[in-house]
């Protein structure tokens, strides 16, 4: 699955997941991450994973593409452990380590990928300062028009036979950071004619529903296990 088929899939998916509000899910993602620092009991961290683990099955995310962007994390993660072995780390501290990363990865791409960007600034734009939010709302904007960029020069490259190399990377970054200023320029102007404050309003205020308590519920279930189990 690609990356825009995976944009779509989380914007056009219909889960009880995909229905819990950002902003609760954000929240019991950070109480998650803030267990995990302090559990010391290799089970008590992987207690931690079971509300993600039920909410990928219930929402039926696709596992491939999480493979997938699980590849380099799961293998800088295998690095470092593998690293501690020889230095006489006990087996129980490279456990606690590999099942508080499994945890954290498993629980932040659950959330990144049930979670659509333009549901998530609506959640928190409105508890955010003013500046900030118009500047992480630009940023999102010019991120996906320079993928749109880039990935047409790649698509022209190919065509005109171009070979892979310093070169053509050379030419590739100096083109889309040329476009990127100049789509900065026009995206600032337009703002200026419109009156920007530096003020973005919300489209929507964030409204608890049963999803959210069930999601808020489970996973603070799951923290109070792991931390009986052992802090």
């Amino acid at each position: 699955m690609r990356v825009e088929e995976i944009l779509e899939w989380s914007l056009t998916a219909n889960t009880a997941l995909h229905r819990v509000d950002p902003a609760t899910k954000l929240g019991c993602l950070s109480a998650t991450l803030l267990a995990l620092l302090l559990v010391r009991d290799p089970w008590g961290a992987l207690l931690l994973s079971l509300p993600y683990l039920i909410g990928a099955l219930a929402a039926r995310v696709p596992w491939g593409s999480m493979a997938r962007l699980s590849v380099v994390p799961l293998g800088f993660l295998g690095a470092i452990l593998a690293l501690m072995l020889p230095t006489g780390v006990p087996a129980r501290e490279v456990a606690l380590y590999a099942a508080r990363g499994f945890t954290a990865l498993l629980a932040t791409l659950l959330v990144a990928f049930t979670t659509p960007f333009n549901a998530l600034w609506s959640s928190i734009a409105s508890l955010m300062p003013g500046r900030l939010a118009e500047m992480a709302l630009l940023f999102h904007r010019s991120l996906y028009g320079m993928i749109d960029d880039l990935n047409g020069l790649l698509r022209a490259a190919r065509m005109r036979g171009a070979r892979p190399g310093p070169r053509l990377i050379g030419v590739l970054v100096a083109t889309l950071l040329a476009r990127s200023h100049e789509s900065a320029r026009r995206l600032m102007a337009s703002l200026e004619v419109r009156g920007a404050r530096g003020r973005v309003r919300p489209l929507r205020r964030p409204r608890p529903s049963r999803e959210d308590a069930a999601w808020t519920l489970l996973t603070l279930l799951s923290i109070a296990l792991a931390l009986l189990r052992g802090v």
